[in-house]
């Protein structure tokens, strides 16, 4: 077992692979029961371009399939996937379009992947009975990753859940095959090593013996979800979700890590199909934006019908709406989206390879809705910088089968959901549905970001591993786990200006992170508009760091210390089109420090501002428990009219108030107050009560009230105002 050139694995792998992809319950569509001979009928709510295998124009065929036919001649042919309404009358179809290659008849859905003329194709979607034509569209994995176990760890320890261990309950990989030698998936323990490889099947190249990946994807997904852990030092440390699971693989991608959509739905027919099978885990898919109701979302459908568990990248198509492709898409698979994390110790030798600088989305993470406006992903997992196991067939690496590294990705993250599912289903006492495991990931899951509840940038939140595997098992009076400490908030920078956001920071051994997600649209050119973020310190400085380009190949003597500014879509922390900037500190000192947000003013951004939302990670005191929403108009005050005109300008203050305050209105019997967390209003001379209403934009409200005194000052001179007075604020009065 060696972990030389892990570094350089990862740069293999990432070459050989492609990006590709992949409510709370109560505001998501009704539960799909999709199965042989139905198929679901929703409105839809399409994103700003429909992807390559929706249908936007509802002629019957893919946008994909037929911006492809557009280019061929009517005899030109093509692969193509098409489902139907009811089961497939082949006579029918037949009648309808003549011969041609059929390659496969899908057993979970109705439809079947042939081999046709581009004639025949746009014949066979006017055809009865056919609900969509698709291109048979290449998938790819989900490869962009610390070992963090977001309270995984914790079961090992935890006394209520000893045993818990994922034993009795498979779990199967549909991608580029598995290893069978590695150490992660053989009992070392026991002479002979024991395989935890139930079963293997070769959907690419036939090869249906020994386990084996030609790519090394499908090896590192499974370890993560699976791997037991023995074998070696660094195997114990980089052992998987659910050590005592079953694995069963599919290998639906070639060596290359790309497969075809029909490849993949065999896939997962073949996992229903075997009996020992719980849980699958699909890191892959289509780029694009889906609406769920392609051909391989609506087998993902049909194999959770069937009783299965459907686990899937979110995909890594960048921070961008509607960039959640098929499978992700699909209504009764669990889309998982990828976050950094907190663990990993930068001064390790090891750890510090798979150290990750806080709590934050992966900037190529996918986000949501989908193409028929329903939110993805459903949750959040570890997906950045993850150490698990590499198959290294040719000892290219030189780790034969204790090869490690590390890597990142929606890919990643999503065995790690698929891991604590198994968990989950191995301590609950009896079977569980999809709907059942969501609702206690949901449950469970820590919040963050400004939106209360799911949304299409953290889902239902941070995955709980321990808390969900607690509440599966019906345990009571669990104490969550201590996640870093989040705020979050929205504010708006001005056109060629600057906005600056107050942090302060606890603890010294955990890193800061913010993540900056800007309102807006794509454009030509990217995000509009492009904002850009930096830490500064408590003096509103940036962190500098001598520029070692300097003064060779830089003018500049000082850059930027890493991490500390995010220049989205230019800089190396980027998702697609930049409308998330991302910025951190490694360790920073308890104290003060501000996070200044700003417009690009270079082309062809010019300087536009625009408002945003932001998250920050910092400590680990426990999950963030936000101040309870509560107005405070203030003291009581006196305002003495110095001048003696009969008018004096108030200050009102109602910044002592807490929670996640939207709005602040003022309000007094006859006067106009302009509303904001503090104001001003000129008042004659009297007694008022003036009372403030704080809000939360969700329908919770604050109040409190201040009496103001207005008079003229004592003849004797010995009276001053209580509260503003002269210089609170600008005259403006009226007579």
């Amino acid at each position: 077992m060696h972990l030389r050139r892990l570094l350089a694995g990862l740069t293999a792998l990432a070459a050989l692979s492609t990006p590709a992809f992949s409510a709370p319950l109560s505001d998501a569509p009704a539960p799909l029961e999709v199965e042989q001979g139905s198929l679901p009928s929703l409105p839809i709510s399409r994103g700003p371009a429909s992807g390559p295998l929706a249908d936007g124009n509802g002629n019957g065929l893919s946008d994909g399939l037929e911006r492809m036919l557009a280019t061929r001649g009517a005899g030109e042919r093509v692969d193509v996937v098409a489902t139907f309404t009811g089961p497939v009358d082949f006579s029918a179809v037949g009648r309808s379009v003549g011969a041609f290659d059929l390659r496969h008849e899908f057993t979970l859905i109705n439809g079947f992947a042939a081999t046709m003329t581009a004639g025949q194709a746009r014949a066979l979607a006017a055809a009865p009975g056919v609900f969509r034509v698709e291109e048979d569209f290449l998938v790819g994995a989900n490869l962009e990753a610390a070992r963090a176990d977001f309270g995984v760890e914790a079961l090992a320890a935890d006394a209520m859940t000893t045993g818990v261990t994922g034993a009795g309950i498979g779990v199967c990989v549909v991608d580029t095959g598995v290893d069978g030698n590695h150490e992660q998936f053989n009992d070392e323990s026991v002479v002979p090593a024991a395989s935890k490889i139930v079963a293997f099947v070769d959907l690419i190249n036939g090869l249906n013996g020994a386990p084996y990946d030609d790519h090394g994807h499908g090896t590192h997904v499974s370890g993560i979800a699976v791997g037991d852990g023995t074998g070696s030092t660094l195997g114990a440390r980089l052992r998987g979700v659910a050590p005592g699971a079953d694995l069963y693989a599919a290998k639906v991608l070639d060596a290359d890590g790309f497969g075809a959509d029909s490849i993949v739905i065999q896939g997962v027919e073949w996992c229903v199909n075997q009996s020992g099978v719980d849980v699958i885990n699909l890191s892959l898919g289509n780029v694009g934006s889906s609406d769920g109701l392609d051909a391989l979302s609506l087998t993902v459908n049909a194999a959770a019908a069937a009783g299965k568990i459907v686990v899937i990248g979110a995909g890594n198509a960048g921070a961008a709406p509607f960039t959640i492709g098929s499978p992700a898409a699909a209504q009764r698979g669990i889309a998982v989206g990828a976050a950094a994390e907190w663990s990993g110790d930068p001064a390790d030798p090891l750890a510090g390879q798979w150290y990750s600088p806080g709590v934050f989305p992966a900037p190529f993470s996918s986000r949501g809705p989908t193409q028929d406006g329903r939110i993805k992903p459903d949750i959040m997992a570890p997906g950045h910088s993850i150490a698990s196991a590499l198959s290294d067939p040719l000892n290219i690496w030189g780790c034969g089968a204790g090869c490690y590294a590390v890597l990142s990705g929606t890919s990643m993250a999503s065995p790690f959901v698929a891991g604590t599912v198994a968990l989950m289903l191995d301590a609950a006492a009896t079977p569980m549905t999809t709907e059942e495991v969501l609702q206690i990931l949901a449950n469970t899951a820590q919040d963050r970001g400004p939106v209360v509840g799911k949304d299409n940038d953290w889902g239902f939140g941070l995955l709980d591993a321990y808390a969900a595997v607690a509440a599966a098992q019906g345990l009571t009076g669990v104490t969550p786990t201590a996640f870093p400490v989040t705020s979050s908030g929205t504010d708006s920078v001005p056109d060629n200006g600057s906005t600056l956001i107050s942090i302060e920071v606890t603890d010294s051994s955990m890193p800061l992170a913010v993540a900056v997600m800007g309102d807006g649209a794509i454009s030509r050119t990217g995000w509009k508009p492009d904002l850009e973020a930096r830490l500064l310190d408590g003096s509103g400085q940036p962190f500098l760091m001598a520029n070692p380009l300097y003064p060779w190949l830089s003018t500049e003597p000082f850059m930027a210390v890493p991490g500390t500014e995010s220049t989205c879509p230019a800089g190396i922390e980027c998702g697609a089109v930049g409308r998330q900037e991302t910025v951190w500190l490694q360790a920073p000192a308890p104290g003060s420090y501000f996070l200044e947000v700003f417009p690009f003013d270079g082309w062809p951004n010019n300087g536009n501002g625009g408002s945003f939302a932001y998250a920050t990670s910092n400590g680990t005191t426990g999950p963030d428990v936000p101040a309870p929403l509560a107005a405070s108009a203030g003291a009581d005050q006196t305002v003495i009219d110095t001048d003696g005109d009969g008018l004096e300008v108030v200050f009102l203050d109602g910044s002592g108030s807490t929670g996640d305050i939207v709005s602040y209105a003022w309000a007094g019997e006859g006067i106009t107050i302009p509303e904001g967390m503090t104001s001003f209003v000129t008042l004659p001379h009297g007694t008022y009560s003036i009372a403030l209403t704080v809000d939360d934009g969700l329908g919770a409200t604050g109040s409190d009230s201040v009496t103001v005194t207005v008079g003229l000052q004592s003849k004797k001179g010995g009276g001053k105002g209580g509260g503003g007075g002269k210089g609170g604020g600008p005259k403006n009065k009226t007579r």
